[in-house]
């Protein structure tokens, strides 16, 4: 009996060290070491946009695609046009530094969903004062409806003109040859690259 009690000691000593090696291993990996041993586990950082669009509170925040936070507050500012975003972001994810961007991006194919896109940007611009990104710095992706808006006034014009002078442009079928052949005179040693291509 005693000699098994001895056995189990080390057995009993190594089981424990690896467990507290595995616990210390995942509370580093999952950024809670930093809730454990002194200070908050998220940052705060407010960015100004022009239009906050259809953002929500909750809404996700990445940093090069992954899920870094999520969107804690929206208001509209007081000053002027467009509206401040409040980003709770994981310090795990990095720090944030002054030439960092936020874009607003779709999460869904059509749009009326979306992310920020966080860009920290680089270690040489330094730290990210005030933690606030000024609107100069942040943009948004462009909505379908948006980009319908392009079919008035001169811009319809010229897309009702653009197909046909594209059909013209195209009914000849030496034009192309014509145009390399102007391209050879002008340009010998792109001839010669184009040859080889």
């Amino acid at each position: 009996m005693t000699g098994r009690i001895k056995q189990a000691g080390p057995f009993a000593i190594g089981t424990v060290t690896l467990t507290l090696i595995a616990v210390l291993f995942a509370l580093v990996i999952t950024g809670a070491i930093h809730t454990l041993f002194g200070g908050p586990s998220t940052q705060t950082i407010h960015a100004t946009f022009a239009d906050a669009q259809q953002l929500k509170r909750g809404d996700p925040v990445r940093i090069h695609g992954v899920q870094v936070g999520k969107v804690d507050d929206i208001s509209e500012d007081r000053r002027g046009p467009g509206a401040t975003v409040t980003l709770d972001v994981k310090r795990s994810s990095g720090p944030v530094h002054a030439d960092a961007t936020a874009t607003l991006k779709w999460r869904l194919l059509l749009g009326r969903s979306f992310y920020v896109a966080l860009d920290p940007g680089t270690d040489k611009a330094g730290e990210l004062r005030d933690q606030m990104i000024p609107m100069s710095q942040t943009g948004q992706q462009v909505e379908l409806d948006q980009l319908s808006s392009v079919d008035g006034g001169a811009a319809r014009r010229g897309l009702q003109t653009m197909p046909g002078e594209l059909a013209k442009a195209l009914a000849d079928p030496q034009a192309p040859t014509r145009a390399l052949d102007g391209l050879a005179r002008v340009a010998p040693s792109l001839t010669r690259s184009l040859h080889a291509a």
